[in-house]
C-alpha cells in the first residue's frame, strides 16, 4: 500500500469520527457535505492515479522487456562486434602477407625486367651473327658454285695418261701356238707390263678410259654411211669425209655436241691402239664399248711419205696397217689427252 493509500485511509477515519458526533475542535470547513464531496473527488484522483499507476507498471514492464531485448541485442551486437573484429584481424593478417607477396612479385618483375632486356640484347647479337652468317653461307654458296664450274671443267678435260697401258693379254703360249702356264716364259702375258686396262660407262653414250683419260664415243647399233648414221656400228666412209663432215656433225650434235662436248675428234693411230685388249678376239675390245665391229677403223694419222694412205685398226685381230684414204672403214670419236 502506497503513502497517498494512507493518507487517504486517515482522512476517511477522520470523517467517519465526526459524523459519530464526536466534539470537533475545530469544525470541518462546509461540514460533513463539504468533506464528502472532498473525500468523492479524493476517491476519483485515487482511482485515476491508481489507474496511471497501472499503465506506469505496464510501461514498466514494458521497458523492462525492451531492456532485456536490449540487452540481449547489445549482447549479440558485441559478439558480432567480436566476430567482425576477428574477420578484420584476419583481413589485416591477409593484407600483410598479401603486401609481402606483392613486394616477391615486384622484385620477381625486375628480375624479369632485367632478363627481358638480356634477351634482346642476345636476339639482336643472334640476328647480327644470323645475317653474318647468310653473308658467309652466300660466299660458300658463290664458292660452291666456282668449285662446281672447276670440277665440271676438270671432269670435261681428262688427264693424260702417266703410265703405258699394258696389253690386256694374261696368256701364254709356245712356238706351236699351245697354251702353257706364262711363269718364268717372259712373255707379255708373264710380265703383263704396263697398267691394267680400266674403263668407266658414263651412262651418257661415253666412256671413259681410266688410264689414258681419253673419252671415247660408245657405238650403238645400225648400219649406213658415217653422215647419215653418226654413231652407227656399221656406218662406213672414206678418211676424208671421216676427218671432216663427220666429225663436224659429231661436234654439232645437239646443239651442244655429242654427250654435251664439242671438241671429239678421230684418234691417231697410238690412241686407237691404247683401246685394243689383245686378250680377247673379234672383236679385240671390252665389251663396254658397245656393239664393235671386227673390222677395220680410220685413224687420224696419214701415212709418211705416201700421204695419200692412212694408218687404220683391225679390231678383228688388233693389226696395224695402211689403206688408201678413198677406201670406206669405220670410225669411232675420241676427246681429250692433249
Amino acid at each position: 500500500m502506497t503513502k497517498m493509500r494512507q493518507r487517504l485511509m486517515v482522512m476517511v477515519a477522520a470523517a467517519l469520527g465526526c459524523s459519530a458526533g464526536a466534539a470537533l475542535a475545530q469544525p470541518f470547513p462546509g461540514g460533513l457535505p463539504a468533506c464528502l464531496a472532498e473525500l468523492n473527488t479524493c476517491h476519483a484522483g485515487l482511482g485515476t492515479c491508481t489507474t496511471t499507476l497501472d499503465v506506469r507498471t505496464t510501461d514498466l514492464g514494458t521497458c523492462a522487456t525492451d531492456l532485456n531485448t536490449c540487452h540481449a541485442t547489445l549482447a549479440g551486437a558485441q559478439q558480432s562486434a567480436g566476430l567482425c573484429l576477428a574477420d578484420l584481424n584476419a583481413c589485416d593478417a591477409g593484407l600483410g602477407t598479401c603486401t609481402k607477396t606483392l613486394d616477391v612479385r615486384t622484385t620477381d618483375l625486375g628480375t624479369c625486367a632485367t632478363d627481358l632486356n638480356t634477351c634482346h640484347a642476345t636476339l639482336a647479337g643472334a640476328q647480327q651473327s644470323a645475317g653474318l652468317c647468310l653473308a658467309d653461307l652466300n660466299a660458300c654458296g658463290a664458292n660452291l658454285e666456282a668449285c662446281t664450274t672447276d670440277l665440271s671443267t676438270c671432269h670435261a678435260t681428262p688427264a693424260a695418261a702417266t703410265t703405258f697401258s699394258a696389253s690386256g693379254q694374261t696368256s701364254c703360249w709356245n712356238g706351236s701356238g699351245v697354251v702353257i702356264p706364262c711363269a718364268g716364259t717372259g712373255q707379255d702375258g708373264d710380265t703383263q707390263a704396263g697398267a691394267p686396262l680400266s674403263y668407266t660407262d658414263n651412262g651418257d653414250g661415253t666412256i671413259t678410259d681410266n688410264r689414258t683419260g681419253l673419252m671415247w664415243e660408245k657405238k650403238v647399233a645400225g648400219a649406213g654411211t658415217c653422215l647419215d648414221a653418226l654413231h652407227a656400228v656399221d656406218a662406213v666412209c672414206i678418211w676424208s669425209d671421216a676427218t671432216g663432215a663427220w666429225i663436224s656433225a659429231v661436234n654439232a650434235e645437239g646443239g651442244t655436241g655429242y654427250a654435251g662436248y664439242n671438241d671429239w675428234r678421230v684418234p691417231n693411230v697410238r690412241e686407237l691402239m691404247s683401246i685394243v685388249d689383245y686378250g680377247l678376239f673379234s672383236p679385240v675390245i671390252d665389251p663396254i664399248f658397245g656393239p664393235t665391229a671386227a673390222g677395220t677403223y680410220w685413224s687420224s694419222t696419214s701415212v709418211a711419205p705416201a700421204s695419200s694412205g692412212a694408218w687404220f685398226v683391225s679390231f678383228f685381230f688388233g693389226d696395224v696397217d695402211a689403206l688408201g684414204k678413198v677406201d670406206t672403214l669405220r670410225v669411232r670419236a675420241v676427246r681429250g689427252g692433249r
